[in-house]
């Protein structure tokens, strides 16, 4: 039986089993999914237990999103308290104690050598934990050889990259390889850059 869909006014083909069953409106699975969306949103939900919804601001990133009272007033605090689970990663990812490697450990003893202000593993806007934080939007980051030259790991920093500057972060990006080599290097690098940029 030909059908038209209720979203996007497609025509379809059902069996008319299904539409005996109360099936067969929508054509695909994502026009049902907005189907349900306008059906059982907010009081037409069958889990619906009444009360407004509760604003809330997402503890990795700040940005405010609404919630049901159901998730906002369960025992676990935690619960509802991020916008995203991208989010929740992020969050709990920077309150973990982390082992510094050799490369951080070798970029901080030269940024303490040169006098320069820093804070570590720092989350930022809810899209990385950038290695370190310098003052003027300053982010250096320190790669591994092996697991950032992987390509999902590649296309991920250069995602992070994108956001991070186009908030006005300047990223610096320094291969382990590099810095076992002259971390000095690395750190004159970037503030030969920043003057640079500074007087232009």
């Amino acid at each position: 039986m030909i059908k038209l869909c209720c979203i996007c006014n497609k025509e379809f083909n059902v069996k008319p089993s299904r539409i005996k069953r109360g099936w067969g409106k929508c054509c695909s699975l994502k026009c049902n999914g907005e189907w349900r969306s306008q059906k059982y949103r907010g009081e037409k939900c069958y889990q619906w237990k009444g009360g407004k919804t509760v604003k809330r601001k997402c503890l990795s990133c700040d940005t405010s999103f609404m919630l049901f009272p159901s998730w906002a007033y369960r025992k676990n605090r935690k619960t509802g308290m991020f916008c995203s689970r991208k989010c929740k990663a992020i969050f709990y990812l920077s309150k973990q104690i982390k082992k510094d490697t050799l490369p951080e450990r070798l970029i901080e003893k030269e940024l303490l050598k040169q006098g320069i202000l820093y804070s570590k593993q720092v989350p930022l806007l809810g899209v990385a934990i950038v290695d370190f934080l310098l003052p003027d939007k300053v982010i250096i980051q320190v790669d591994g050889d092996y697991w950032h030259s992987l390509p999902k790991v590649k296309k991920r920093d250069a995602n992070q990259d994108f956001i991070l500057g186009f908030k006005g972060y300047k990223i610096y990006r320094f291969w382990e390889r590099n810095i076992k080599k002259s971390p000095s290097a690395c750190i004159k690098h970037v503030i030969t850059k920043n003057i640079c940029q500074n007087l232009g």
